[in-house]
């Protein structure tokens, strides 16, 4: 144990290297902050050569660089209003969006033609539903990615935007330190109640808001060009904004309102038509959208060997042994015959901490992961001996890993019913099945897949990521 005058000697220099850490961080914190945002975008009177920008575009620019998920419904409006879409309302709140394959599509930008593939992919009759947009089999995360970088190219390319400055690593390291050494003074000091109470919080709170800022701060800056240019369309959505129940709009009045409802969206005008867009918004893996049979509907699945309640409990407890155990250990720090003289409240909320953590680990691996292990033992073995009893025949509206392995999966069929069942399968089963196929299936009665056939493959087009 530290002697007193040991902690004495080791505090001045802990609070000044602390002291310099925090002081560095909010500096790195200021000077960021205003190279990223730069100076105060106004508003001007109109100014004709900015006024062909794209949606996507526009959104980047008056969000200051920052592209936000209106900019690729925008885009989807934006594509109606041009022609190389239709959308119409057929009931409420349904609107079909009705492709238009002979339309030339060479002035189209990158990121204009992964929309309009991606609405492709679905659409294999040529329509697709509005809320449908969501579907697909497509890495959301890498098509959201390849969306924004296409979007950024053209605004540099343009001049609007460069990038902001470094990946600002160094502020998030800076704010950790400091949020160690604070923590640690306050250990040495023996500081009580509140302070070392708050002492993790300190720390947790400094790793995350340096953390956070990274991204935000690493982004996109308007140029002096692209200054004048938000200044433009923020006159222009001052102007939008005063249109009577643009709020409300649905998103097939764009055959009414055409590109002034596109950039009524990016500006996040109408929440209507945004709402019933969902390009960036992942899908329902309870509720899927589906076109067998000719019309667009809804259906809901259920997955044999999910429940939430279950999970719900299983989560709980782990939480509650957590806690519990953090507390017992605690208990036993406060009891040993240093306690009294050893607070110390830093150490004492690391080790609670810590060794909850091990003991709820210790649970997991004693008791989670068999149970685990066994389930999918005996899927593996009733997979393989799968002995067909019914068949199948409809589309797939749902096909993804059960397990983290890439060796279980589960299968949905739309052959029907508003309500289906999802199909338990081996991965070696599912080769060269997608989502939108149509297949014949041959399933036992439990519900594992004996055997599948493809009889329709939905059209691929070659969806471009723009990776860079």
């Amino acid at each position: 144990m530290i002697g007193q005058d040991e902690l004495a000697a080791l505090t001045p220099p802990v609070a000044i290297a602390a002291a310099a850490f925090a002081l560095l961080w909010l500096l790195q914190l200021v000077a960021r902050i205003r190279a990223a945002k730069g100076p105060r975008v106004g508003r001007a009177a109109a100014a004709p050569e900015f006024e062909g920008l794209s949606p996507a575009v526009v959104d980047l620019i008056t969000e200051n660089g920052t592209l936000t998920h209106e900019a690729a419904a925008a885009t989807v409006l934006d594509l109606a209003a041009r022609g190389h879409a239709g959308i119409e309302e057929v009931g409420p709140g349904l609107c079909l969006v009705r492709l238009r394959r002979a339309r030339d599509r060479g002035g189209l930008k990158p990121y204009e033609l992964m929309v309009l593939d991606h609405l492709t992919a679905l659409g294999g009759t040529g329509v697709v539903a509005t809320e449908a947009i969501a579907e697909g089999s497509r890495e959301l995360g890498r098509w959201r990615d390849g969306f924004e970088k296409s979007v950024i190219e053209e605004a540099r390319a343009l001049g609007l935007t460069r990038k902001a400055g470094g990946p600002g690593t160094g502020m998030s390291i800076t704010g950790l330190i400091a949020a160690l050494l604070l923590g640690v003074l306050a250990d040495l000091t023996l500081m009580p109640g509140a302070v070392g109470t708050l002492t993790p919080h300190i720390l947790l709170t400094g790793l995350v808001v340096t953390t956070a800022f990274d991204k935000r701060l690493a982004g996109e800056r308007l140029t002096r060009r692209g200054r004048a240019a938000a200044a433009h369309w923020l006159g222009v959505r001052t102007h939008l904004r005063g249109i009577a129940h643009v709020d409300g709009l649905p998103s097939a009045a764009v055959t009414i309102w055409g590109r002034q409802l596109a950039y009524a969206a990016a500006f996040g005008l109408t929440r209507a038509a945004l709402a019933s867009l969902p390009v960036l918004r992942p899908r329902d893996e309870e509720r899927a959208w589906s076109d067998h049979g000719g019309l667009w509907h809804r259906v809901r699945i259920t997955y044999p060997g999910q429940n939430k309640v279950i999970t719900g409990l299983l989560l709980f407890l782990i939480f509650g042994i957590w806690v519990g155990s953090a507390l017992g250990v605690s208990i036993w720090y406060g009891l040993r015959p240093l306690g009294p003289d050893d607070p110390q409240p830093f150490m004492v909320s690391m080790i609670m901490t810590v060794g909850g953590g091990l003991v709820t680990l210790a649970f997991m691996i004693i008791v989670v992961l068999p149970i685990g292990l066994i389930y999918r033992a005996v899927w593996k073995s009733r997979a393989a001996a799968a002995r067909p009893r019914r068949t199948l025949e409809g589309r797939v509206i749902r096909l993804h890993a059960a397990d983290i392995t890439g060796k279980l999966y589960y299968l949905a069929i739309d052959h029907g019913p508003r309500r289906v069942r999802a199909i338990r399968a081996l991965g070696s089963q599912l080769t060269g099945v997608a989502d939108g196929d149509v297949v014949r299936a041959r399933v036992t009665r439990a519900g594992y897949l004996a055997s599948i056939d493809v009889l329709e493959r939905r059209p691929r087009p070659d969806v471009r990521y723009h990776d860079t």
